[in-house]
């Protein structure tokens, strides 16, 4: 394969906005590579955006602001900038100097050089937007002990991004609130004073006002709803960004066991979503208006404002006792919402073992189980939200009553008006009507708060990588590993599947793992791709911790086959580059032929582009392993990791994959864990792993004479 070694350097094309971004970091004495700054981000073809280049900057601890600005504005004091310019280009502006009339830039296309270009030239590029760039200055390990700065909060610290939005809308209902009053005091002079003088004019000043107040009113209503949808949307779509992120970054110790139940985790965000939405919101600032309307009532009747903080008090009560009663049965359907999640995600990803084992019966019975246990504490749930609701009914339609049976009293007593009646009565609907709705949401609270407090331990959850932990950036890794007395279990299990293994790895060197199912061999793989941290010992790359690398550099750096394929739905071409879609076509097609993919692509009408369906379904278990040899060549990666990457296949194909293998992983470090003899043939060094522990390691002919050996004293 002389195209792999004429190929050994990462293709890698020009992206100006990062490009741009690295040599920032560079000159800012805090170097960054590609993959730390762009792993994860929602990027199209590979190529940093506008949208995205905020973020990017803040994992190199470097702020940015975007600014519409004339280029003369500008001062040494906001430099370095980043200026944009048309067809796409990027300058770093380093300083200015207004006598000679030119700026001092670099470009990231030509490197570290400086250049000089004058005010004019510039200035008929620029686009006119410029982003202004501060570096974080960063504590020392002092502060730590003196300082209590709190960390934003994963959900309350999304709504504070949208508290100008909340702040507008907190006026509006302040106007909203107050022209609630134009009715009731419209009525009562009415009654009071137009009627009994005929007064007409009056009458028609007044009802002209409260036309335009109720027009105004309904402008304000309008432009709260709007901007509550507006901070709403806002606050969920990032909610929604930050929980996915911090799934995809969490580390697989800390994941739950049933990704059923994962799943129906992050769909309970749903309940969240519910609260806060306008509805919710606009409750939430309507319910201190309470108080003037309470305010108004005695100062129109007086005592008769006791009718409604009565009403108020009772329906508290009550939706106090439903909560406390609704907080067992909303956990209790919550608990078997996710087993019933976790059943149908095992049953839908595995049909065939469902028919082939004839589990139809068993997974019926668990199924109509577990749906009567939803719909038993459902109806316990309803059955106590419809309470609360009737009860909150009844306690405003007997308020009614009582304010009239008290208002004529007073109005016997020459205490109150027949206006004044009327008034208060139309204000007590509004006085309650906030209780009433908090009382309906007791339901969705309680929802809500099982979904935020099963959330919230998420986003509590440890990530792969740490924002405040600076990364050692190596684009490139020569292969050597190096294992120190590494202890591992996997969590909630008291078995080590790893004890005490201790091992170097020199770069180019190829090792074969041997050892029995279960032995660890599979785990002694995920251990150096980082997907899990040893509960003990230390793993070296290159002689460096393993901790000190970022996760996405060395995995970018490894090629890896897994032991069970998982293709993604879509086609063959998509499931090589996936993760790498800014890969061209010529690439795919040489790493497809490379790993021998096109052996059968090339006989379907489609090619490459032929679908695998959901999970690979379409191809057998050995084309799989094809398409999965194709991805973890697709960057011509230093190491190669492979798990069993011959097992589903044939003894004619897997002879053929020998030969390929071997001009593969020529000058690469090699690790295959393998029942197969044949592939042993690849490498120059075998390990033995007995029940988690290293035996044996050495060359390939010490090993196995030792295995020989050992055998022949057994009989």
């Amino acid at each position: 394969m002389s195209e792999w070694e004429g190929l050994d350097k990462e293709d890698v094309r020009f992206d100006p906005l990062l490009d741009s971004l690295i040599l920032l970091t560079h000159l800012m004495g805090s170097p960054y590579a590609r993959d730390a700054l762009t792993a994860g981000l929602p990027i199209e073809a590979g190529e940093l955006d506008a949208k995205n280049f905020a973020t990017a900057a803040e994992r190199a601890g470097l702020s940015t602001r975007l600014f519409k600005r004339d280029l003369e504005s500008l001062s040494n004091l906001t430099m370095p900038a980043l200026a944009l310019l048309k067809k796409k280009q990027v300058v770093i502006i380093l300083s200015i100097d207004k006598d000679k009339k030119c700026y001092s830039i670099m470009r990231a296309e030509t490197g570290k050089s400086e250049e000089t270009i004058s005010f004019e030239d510039l200035e008929k590029e620029y686009l006119g937007y410029v982003y202004l760039i501060k570096k974080h200055h960063k504590f020392d390990g002092r502060q730590e002990n003196t300082l209590n700065i709190k960390v934003n909060h994963w959900f309350w610290g999304a709504l504070a991004k949208s508290w100008k939005i909340y702040k507008d809308v907190l006026l509006v209902s302040i106007l909203v609130n107050l022209i609630v009053l134009a009715a009731p005091l419209y009525t009562r002079n009415i009654y009071d004073r137009v009627i009994p003088n005929s007064a007409m004019d009056t009458l028609w000043t007044f009802t002209i006002g409260v036309f335009i107040a109720y027009t105004f009113d309904l402008i304000l209503r309008l432009v709260r709803a709007y901007f509550l949808d507006l901070a709403g949307k806002k606050s969920d779509v990032m909610l929604s960004a930050l929980i996915f992120e911090k799934v995809q970054a969490s580390e697989l110790g800390v994941r739950p066991k049933s990704v059923g139940t994962f799943s129906k985790q992050l769909t309970d965000f749903d309940a969240i979503r519910d609260i806060i939405t306008s509805s919710s919101m606009t409750l939430l600032i309507d319910l201190p208006f309470t108080l003037l309307f309470l305010f108004v009532i005695y100062l129109i009747a007086g005592t008769l404002v006791w009718v409604p903080i009565v009403a108020m008090i009772l329906i508290l009560l009550f939706s106090i006792y439903a909560h406390n009663a609704m907080k067992y049965t909303v956990e209790q359907t919550y608990k078997a919402s996710a087993e019933k999640n976790g059943l149908l995600y095992e049953t839908l990803s595995s049909p065939e073992s469902v028919k082939a084992y004839n589990m139809q019966s068993r997974n019926q019975k668990k199924w109509e189980d577990v749906t009567g246990e939803i719909s038993g504490w459902s109806i316990k749930t309803k059955t106590l939200s419809t309470a609360v609701g009737s009860w909150s009914n009844y306690v405003q339609q007997m308020s009614t009553v009582a304010s009239v049976v008290l208002g004529v009293y007073l109005i016997h007593d020459a205490e109150l008006t027949m206006g004044g009646l009327i008034a208060v009565s139309m204000l007590l609907g509004r006085t309650i009507a906030p209780m009433r709705q908090v009382a309906s949401l007791v339901t969705r609270i309680h929802g809500a708060k099982e979904a935020f407090s099963s959330l919230d331990k998420l986003m509590g959850n440890p990530v792969e990588i740490d924002k405040e932990k600076t990364y050692l950036q190596k684009d490139q890794l020569d292969g050597g590993f190096e294992f120190k007395k590494v202890d591992f279990a996997y969590t909630e299990s008291d078995v080590l599947s790893l004890h005490n293994v201790s091992f170097t790895i020199k770069p180019g060197q190829k090792v074969g793992i041997l050892g029995r199912i279960g032995s660890g061999k599979s785990t002694l793989g995920k251990l150096l791709l980082r997907f899990y941290l040893p509960s003990k010992g230390a793993i070296y790359v290159d002689g460096k911790d393993i901790n000190q690398l970022s996760p996405h550099i060395l995995r970018k750096n490894i090629g890896y086959v897994p032991q069970h394929i998982h293709l993604f739905f879509g086609t063959i071409k998509d499931n090589i580059k996936m993760g790498v879609e800014y890969i061209d076509d010529a690439r795919v097609q040489m790493v497809a032929e490379m790993a021998g993919v096109t052996d059968f692509t090339d006989k379907h009408p489609k090619g490459l582009d032929m679908a695998v369906g959901e999970m690979g379904q379409n191809l057998s278990g050995g084309q799989r392993q094809l398409v999965a040899l194709a991805r973890a060549l697709i960057l011509f990666p230093k190491i190669l990791i492979m798990d069993e990457p011959s097992s589903s296949m044939d003894q004619t194909t897997e002879k053929i994959l020998l030969e390929r293998l071997k001009a593969i992983t020529k000058d690469r470090t090699v690790i295959i864990s393998t029942h197969r003899a044949s592939l042993l043939e690849l490498v120059d060094s075998l390990m033995v792993i007995e029940a988690g522990q290293l035996v044996a390691f050495g060359s390939k002919d010490a090993v196995t004479a030792q295995l020989n050996n050992e055998e022949r004293s057994a009989l």
